[in-house]
């Protein structure tokens, strides 16, 4: 009887000293969760209005729906550098892409679009470390006298490569964006100008990450 009870000590003993050690195992060698996560992040959102490019401030010639005359030559406009909070972007980037729209209401086309990213501020224009473009978008639609009576819209997907990747995951969690815009202006033809004419600019990143 005797034997048979210190048989069923040492046999519990064996069974626990197999769990503490199967504890310990998994204290030494943690293994932490992890999961994917999609983020999406605008990086730019701009309205661009024909003042803008005219260099004349938002107050038009008369009446909300004044329009008036003009013949365009070539104009240009740097916009404004933004910083972005891209701390989120954490983790491993298993894959991501740029959506970059355009919605030009102007009744000119738009020979150049770039947009310019950087971690750095006092560069990103001048020696930006991602380059987005250039791309055109033609003119807005117009009546036979030049009103714009349509837009026209454009979607361009970009596939992040692993210096984009780099960029956006940076220890920093900022990034800088800036843009140029150029136009050939309307070609010696008359168009009407209207205080509402605009260019729509849109930038997005989506990034899937691995998350611990």
């Amino acid at each position: 009887m005797l034997n048979k009870q210190l048989k069923s000590a040492g046999l519990i003993g064996s069974l626990l000293l197999i769990m503490l050690t199967g504890v310990q195992c998994s204290l030494n060698n943690p293994v932490a969760p992890s999961w994917e996560a999609d983020i999406n992040i605008p990086l730019l959102k701009s309205s661009t209005y024909i003042y803008d490019f005219l260099g004349l401030k938002n107050s038009g010639t008369g009446g909300k729906d004044s329009a008036w005359p003009v013949i365009l030559g070539t104009a240009s406009i740097v916009g404004d550098i933004k910083k972005v909070d891209v701390s989120a972007v954490k983790g491993m980037i298993s894959n991501g892409a740029i959506s970059y729209d355009l919605e030009n209401r102007l009744a000119i086309g738009l020979d150049t679009a770039i947009i310019y990213i950087s971690r750095d501020s006092a560069t990103v224009c001048l020696e930006p470390e991602l380059i987005i473009g250039p791309y055109s978008i033609e003119a807005a639609e117009v009546d036979s006298v030049g009103n714009v009576i349509q837009s026209r819209s454009t979607h361009i997907d970009i596939t992040l490569g692993e210096k984009e990747m780099e960029l956006l995951s940076n220890e920093s969690g900022a990034i800088y964006v800036g843009y140029y815009l150029v136009t050939n202006g309307t070609n010696g033809r008359t168009v009407m100008i209207q205080p509402e004419d605009y260019l729509r600019t849109s930038v997005l990143v989506s990034v899937r990450t691995k998350i611990n």
